[in-house]
């Protein structure tokens, strides 16, 4: 087997030494393993696409955030995801139940079995976990690099409670296929959740295709605060403004614009259009 490990260099939990360890491992298994260190944002994208036919697969060792952007190179192909967790939740790979020692899941990888999932797509750009506008969008551009490094998993939570008093909130417009409904904030969900047992869709399933959608209906601070108590204990689905269905399709609309992420990276405002490719990313996990 041939791999491409890349590797962003500003993951919390990598270090020189451990990916030595995947390196040996790899060449005592009659394996070559070739290495890119990421430089810039998107990096890990644009080598991805160049590199993908040349390698059996393209290993992402990093975040969710790396993981994204080698997704954004291989999806609709062939070519297989390997994942290497270094990042501070690295919610996909506890999702698939990818060891989160790096060695081990580097010995994951060697087994090569495969597993077809699906990848939402917001306009031009793919996510496997989630994406959302409004309220989490604006956490996600306000959760500061240090903090995520010195208290890990733990500066999202923090990001929210404190950007519930700063956040203005636009209405937005969500229309499917068969309904259109208002809101305040939305979330789109491939997958469960965020990481730190936060896990908005709860019901979600990878390889359905379908997306799970969350609009939020109110945007008063108390709203919001109770919204976020809902789904840290998991119970926001009963509340009458909050509403939860699936879709394989929606747009998002706004008369002004209105930040938008997909996992838990920003990438622009509305209008957006939001779908699913089904089993459209190959991972071994």
């Amino acid at each position: 087997m041939k791999a491409l490990l890349i590797v962003n260099p500003a993951a919390r939990d990598g270090n020189s030494e451990q990916l030595k360890d995947i390196q040996s491992l790899f060449l005592k298994r009659g394996h070559k393993l070739d290495m890119y260190i990421t430089t810039k944002q998107n990096d890990a994208t644009k080598i991805t696409r160049k590199k993908r036919k040349e390698y059996h697969v393209i290993i992402a060792a990093g975040g969710d955030g790396t993981i994204n952007e080698v997704v954004n190179g291989l999806a609709t192909t062939r070519t297989p995801l390997g994942i290497i967790p270094l990042g501070t939740e690295n919610v996909l790979a506890r999702e698939l139940h990818i060891p989160l020692k790096p060695l081990k899941a580097a010995k994951r990888i060697l087994k090569k079995r495969i597993r077809a999932i699906d990848v939402g797509l917001v306009n031009n750009r793919y996510f496997t976990l989630m994406a959302g506008v409004g309220f989490d969008a604006h956490v996600a551009s306000r959760v500061e690099p240090l903090l995520k490094k010195v208290l890990g998993s733990a500066a999202y939570p923090l990001t929210a409670f404190r950007a519930l008093f700063e956040y203005q909130a636009n209405e937005l417009l969500i229309k499917t296929k068969k309904c259109q409904i208002k809101g305040y904030f939305c979330i789109v969900g491939n997958t469960k959740g965020y990481g730190w047992r936060i896990d908005p869709a709860y019901r979600a399933k990878m390889d359905d295709g379908k997306l799970d959608v969350l609009v939020f209906q109110s945007k008063e601070t108390y709203n919001m605060f109770r919204y976020l108590i809902g789904i840290l204990l998991r119970f926001h689905t009963l509340f009458p403004d909050v509403k939860y269905f699936t879709t394989d399709s929606l747009e998002i609309t706004a008369r002004k614009p209105v930040v938008v992420h997909v996992d838990c990276e920003t990438i622009g405002t509305t209008p957006v259009r939001v779908s699913v490719a089904p089993q459209a990313l190959r991972v071994i996990c």
